[in-house]
């Protein structure tokens, strides 16, 4: 049986949500030298990631503006390559990158 796919858009929002909330008023300083920040940061990076890849392929293909692979690519990269994550990265991703694919996917949420 296949798990509905708004609930996997609902962990991704709710993912996303979180890591915008742990990086609210943090300084990329801050950010480096916090590593309990910095691990919820990577948690739920992860988990925005696999709940991505678990989705429909018609699904994500409706939505082309979703960058699909580079999301699925970063949860793979925190699970096998720990070892060689950019902080730098996680930052522009958590900073610049979370926000705009909120706003793809808020909107699937909203019209349930």
């Amino acid at each position: 049986m296949s798990r509905d796919q708004l609930l996997y858009v609902a962990d991704m929002v709710s993912a996303g949500e979180a890591v915008l909330r742990y990086t609210d008023g943090v300084t990329f300083d801050v950010f480096v030298a916090n590593d309990e920040k910095r691990a919820a940061v990577e948690r739920q990076l992860f988990v925005l990631g696999e709940a991505a890849a678990r989705m429909a392929p018609e699904w994500k293909d409706a939505r082309p503006a979703v960058p699909w692979r580079h999301i699925v690519g970063l949860r793979n990269l925190l699970a096998h390559g720990y070892w060689v994550i950019d902080a730098e990265e996680l930052w522009d991703v958590a900073r610049n990158k979370v926000p705009e694919f909120l706003a793809v996917l808020r909107p699937e949420l909203d019209r349930q």
